[in-house]
């Protein structure tokens, strides 16, 4: 699969039992993703950098590969 972060959101790419690429739901919709990777300690935990415009960057953190994210407090 792919981690794609983009000006307008994130996604993930992968190919489905066809080999056709499958986009995910967005996350983040409409907020810059400067980065975007999987944490390879914790399957299923991804960590995103996410910057609003107006309340600035943060790190969000997802334990169940997506579905369900939260700011990193410290």
């Amino acid at each position: 699969a792919w981690l794609i972060g983009t000006n307008k959101g994130a996604w993930t790419l992968r190919k489905d039992a066809r080999g056709a690429w499958q986009a995910s739901e967005p996350w983040f919709l409409g907020q810059r993703v400067h980065h975007l990777i999987q944490d390879h300690r914790g399957e299923g935990t991804l960590l995103a950098t996410v910057s609003t415009g107006h309340l600035g960057p943060t790190i969000q953190r997802s334990i169940d590969g997506g579905r369900t994210w939260t700011e990193v407090q410290q």
